[in-house]
């Protein structure tokens, strides 16, 4: 986003012109030292008009990797609320470091607020049946010198199975063929069945569209700069509605395989996306990422079975994180040090881990071991919490309610700044307090909680957290010994 477009105007007058009620935003405004977006929102408390609609950002609020924005917007006559979600965790070149994150954000996006009529269940609806369509058949395109080999290989009973499928897996009819269905069914004597089914000329003509299409990509074109030339292949694809969705989820599936298909040959992402994608989608289809709302954790505790617990866990364990080229590399370094660093000390880390020194080299040996406090002169006062109410059979404490209070006494004297965590061993008791201090953050802010995706989250950056079942199923207990004492504190304030 830059101001290409002046002062944002033409922007603001689309949001409220398509009626948009959620802007999702997934770059920073600086990474790594460079200006990457202009800032086309006013800051907190301050209204700006951009060409007629007048913006008001009414609160911010900020968390360690995203930022929730509500805006007022005001045409004069009316006005609406929008909710920009800003994803902050994305690294300038790459991917997030853990799925976990993202999938959450995206339930965030999806539960917030949307009262304005908008296409986003029929588009979610077409997801589903072209994720169905690509699970169920092979769509692998078949080239023409293969089309021989093809046949000799395949059997009848395949060929048998595939049309079965095909019959299976109906097309799933619009609303507007719905009616007509209906109407054509009361016309028996007059129409042949079936014939009215609108959109049949319509779709001739997209297929002639498609073909001409096909023609222009394959002349492919050029851009050149200085002294060199890239080839670029432009794919458009052109039978997508104004309002709404593909008629049918075939045509765009063969689009994805063009494009994936198209010629490579420059260096870029796309492979760690996909990566990253396939690592996303398994978790959603391994774990139930739900989250609970705080009125019904008590059921939730009480319909789950211990055997669900252990089940759970084992997942977690089962699909660890998979680890970068920098903590590779560091977890090997690690190794040959095995005199001098604890087990697991060195993998390298983000800025909320504290460094040996100002000058030391990301993901160096001793990164997270010591803190280097440097000061110019002045006065500071810090505040050292010690909990010592531990059962040491399972590492976890003796009380959930001691722990949600010692929880948070500490929340209550940092929220000026930031807060250094530390155990013995880096993880089995500074992980189970940083799940259970983001599950507590959740639950005030949003009122609803994963300790799935809590646990999953924190083990990436620390694979020693949470080791046992007796943690996981203590961070079960926390949770709920929170949402009692909530409704306690509730019930009494009611009273008062």
């Amino acid at each position: 986003m830059s101001k290409q477009m002046g002062d944002f105007g033409m922007f603001w007058n689309m949001i409220w012109q398509q009626k948009v009620e959620r802007i999702v935003m997934v770059t920073n405004l600086m990474e790594e030292g460079r200006e990457k977006c202009e800032q086309y929102w006013p800051r907190v408390g301050i209204t700006n008009n951009y060409s007629g609609v007048k913006v008001t950002c009414q609160s911010e609020d900020e968390y360690a990797e995203f930022t929730r924005r509500l805006l007022l917007q005001n045409d004069g006559e009316s006005e609406r609320q929008l909710h920009h979600l800003h994803f902050t965790a994305w690294p300038d070149r790459g991917i997030p470091e853990d799925v976990t994150a993202l999938i959450e954000f995206r339930d965030r996006v999806l539960n917030s607020p949307a009262h304005l009529d908008g296409p986003t269940l029929e588009q979610y609806e077409f997801l589903h049946l072209a994720l169905v369509h690509t699970l169920t058949f092979n769509c692998e395109q078949i080239p023409g010198k293969q089309f021989e080999d093809y046949m000799i290989e395949i059997s009848k009973g395949d060929l048998i199975r595939q049309f079965k499928k095909i019959k299976d897996n109906s097309h799933v009819h619009t609303d507007d063929e719905v009616v007509v269905i209906e109407r054509n069914k009361s016309k028996k004597g007059r129409n042949r069945s079936g014939a009215d089914i609108p959109e049949r000329e319509r779709e001739r003509e997209r297929e002639r569209e498609r073909e001409r299409e096909r023609t222009r990509e394959s002349r492919g074109g050029g851009v050149r700069k200085g002294e060199s030339e890239r080839q670029l292949h432009h794919l458009h694809f052109t039978a997508w509605p104004d309002r709404g969705i593909p008629e049918d989820v075939t045509a765009l599936i063969e689009f994805r395989d063009r494009v994936l298909n198209s010629p490579a040959h420059l260096d870029g992402p796309t492979l760690e996306q996909y990566e990253f994608l396939h690592l996303a989608l398994v978790h959603t289809l391994t774990f139930n990422c739900e989250q609970i709302p705080d009125k019904q954790f008590e059921d939730y505790m009480i319909e789950i079975s211990k055997g669900d617990l252990i089940r759970q866990l084992k997942k977690i364990k089962d699909n660890s994180h998979v680890h970068t080229d920098d903590e590779v590399v560091a977890i090997e370094r690690n190794k040959s040090k095995k005199g001098r660093n604890r087990s697991g000390a060195d993998i390298p880390g983000d800025e909320y881990r504290p460094r040996l020194c100002l000058g030391i080299r990301h993901g160096d040996s001793d990164y997270v071991n010591a803190v280097f406090v440097h000061s110019e002169g002045g006065k500071s006062t810090l505040r050292h919490f010690e909990f010592t109410d531990w059962n040491r059979t399972g590492n976890v404490p003796r009380s959930p309610s001691n722990y949600v209070a010692f929880l948070r006494d500490v929340n209550m004297a940092s929220s000026n700044g930031p807060v250094l965590v530390h155990c013995s061993d880096g993880g089995s008791r500074s992980g189970l307090f940083c799940v259970m201090a983001f599950l507590l953050e959740k639950m005030v802010v949003e009122h609803e909680v994963s300790v799935v995706n809590a646990v999953r989250k924190v083990k990436a950056k620390r694979p020693n957290a949470v080791a046992n079942q007796a943690q996981f199923d203590f961070c079960h207990d926390c949770v709920l010994e929170f949402v009692r004492s909530f409704k306690a504190y509730s019930n009494c304030g009611g009273d008062i």
